[in-house]
């Protein structure tokens, strides 16, 4: 009998809709790995850079990859990963490429929670892929991101957000063609501010119940 495929499920997010908090949940309860910064973290130790390093370039992931490429196009050979050209030669297509190379490792060896970086394409042969896209009306993300990054004007929140926002769907649609927010790209799209996070939690698992039933059923 062949082994069922693992499951990866994918969340894209609009920024204050949830992402990282519902991402997180959803790992613990089903005991799967949870993909954010750590595949980052993965990709800069190929490339010789520390971790250290990667939270200075990590302040915004959207221009991550346009910041490491110009610290690299200055810095010394050796530190770069062998697998992907030399310093001149890096640009964010590879970079994304590499970047991708990491997530489809962990995705086909264990259950995991991605969280942005196009995994909803970077993933979708993976007969186990549950895509999932979280977003909210502006006004309730300008509320919740001005608690969470200690912000006491709702011009600054939003404009946090929109610049956030567009740089996803600018990344997305640089490195795959595709639009972040279609919600073609996805099994699941959902509201959280009409959900609420426990009940978007609640549809993301029932998701991948069904991902499973189905897999079950194929392998049959």
């Amino acid at each position: 009998m062949s082994k069922k495929p693992f499951i990866a499920i994918t969340i894209a997010r609009q920024m204050g809709a949830g992402g990282l908090v519902v991402g997180r949940s959803v790992a613990r309860r089903l005991g799967y790995a949870y993909l954010d910064r750590a595949i980052l973290r993965m990709v800069a130790r190929q490339l010789g850079i520390t971790d250290k390093e990667l939270e200075h370039w990590d302040e915004h992931v959207s221009t991550f990859w346009e910041r490491l490429s110009r610290v690299l196009l200055i810095g010394p050979a050796e530190a770069t990963y062998t697998g992907v050209p030399q310093a001149a030669g890096i640009r964010d297509r590879q970079l994304f490429l590499l970047e991708s190379r990491v997530i489809r490792e962990a995705a086909f060896s264990r259950n995991v929670v991605v969280i942005g970086r196009a995994g909803f394409d970077v993933l979708r042969d993976h007969p186990g892929l549950a895509s999932v896209y979280l977003h909210a009306p502006l006004p309730a993300r300008i509320d919740i991101v001005m608690r969470t990054h200690h912000l006491t004007e709702p011009a600054k929140a939003r404009e946090l957000i929109e610049r956030t926002d567009a740089d996803r769907i600018r990344f997305v649609r640089d490195m795959t063609g595709r639009l972040a927010y279609d919600a073609n790209c996805y099994h699941l799209s959902i509201n959280t501010d009409r959900t609420g996070l426990a009940l978007a939690e609640e549809m993301i698992v029932n998701l991948v119940e069904h991902v499973q039933q189905m897999l079950a059923g194929n392998s049959q």
